[in-house]
């Protein structure tokens, strides 16, 4: 078994499934999506929520409900989702909803292509990785960092310099402490116009949905709590 993650394009054509996709997130999601300004937040905000409740939802299974919280720093948990010994992240940028399921502990990171520069990321990387030449493509490893700091549910806190992204040639790895964590599954993607990461501690699969997909997904259940 591997653990599953699902990328979703939101484009304007999104703006069709509003009114479905309200029906099916929180009050609270909808709320808090209806404040945003921008069109293209709002449509980001509610997918998120629908797709949380569709992926979550389809692991844990029919008949429980499900309830959302925080930790420490912020990660989203699903009590229902961890009794599994299961995990759970989501992540968005410009166009683009990714939700992660997995056993153990997941993060995962998606970022919409564009160039960036060393000094625009420097005070975030190891030193180390600004000196690698099998690392130029910054904002893959950025977004394996990202991916890697929300899968110990840290967020932002990590300092950066206690761990580092390194090529192996086939892949990138992850040395937290100077030490390699062999436990950990890296993956990293082009899909379309994103950056696609992921960090797990089991292989994972992804597809991509469409925000009709989304809906009817989210639609079989009925607590509506993401």
């Amino acid at each position: 078994m591997s653990g599953r993650v699902v990328v979703v394009n939101v484009t304007d054509v999104a703006q069709r499934h509003t009114a479905a996709l309200i029906s099916v997130v929180s009050p609270e999601r909808a709320e808090r999506a209806a404040r945003y300004h921008f069109v293209a937040d709002r449509m980001l905000s509610l997918v998120a929520g629908a797709l949380i409740t569709g992926c979550v939802g389809r692991a844990v299974g029919p008949g429980v409900a499900l309830t959302f919280t925080r930790g420490p720093h912020g990660k989203p948990q699903c009590p229902q989702l961890a009794a599994l010994g299961m995990d759970f992240n989501v992540s968005h940028t410009r166009g683009w909803v990714v939700c992660a399921v997995g056993r153990g502990s997941i993060g995962v990171d998606v970022e919409w292509t564009r160039e960036v520069a060393p000094a625009d990321l420097a005070a975030y990387l190891h030193p180390d990785e600004l000196t690698d030449p099998a690392l130029s493509d910054l904002l893959t490893l950025w977004t394996v960092r990202e991916a890697y700091v929300k899968q110990l549910g840290r967020g932002m806190s990590q300092p950066a310099d206690t761990f580092r992204v390194v090529s192996t040639g086939a892949g990138l790895r992850i040395l937290a402490q100077g030490a390699p964590a062999d436990e950990l599954t890296v993956l990293t993607a082009r899909h379309r116009s994103a950056r696609l990461a992921v960090v797990s501690t089991e292989p994972v699969t992804v597809i991509e949905q469409s925000v009709s997909d989304v809906v009817a997904h989210a639609s079989v259940r009925s607590d509506r709590s993401a």
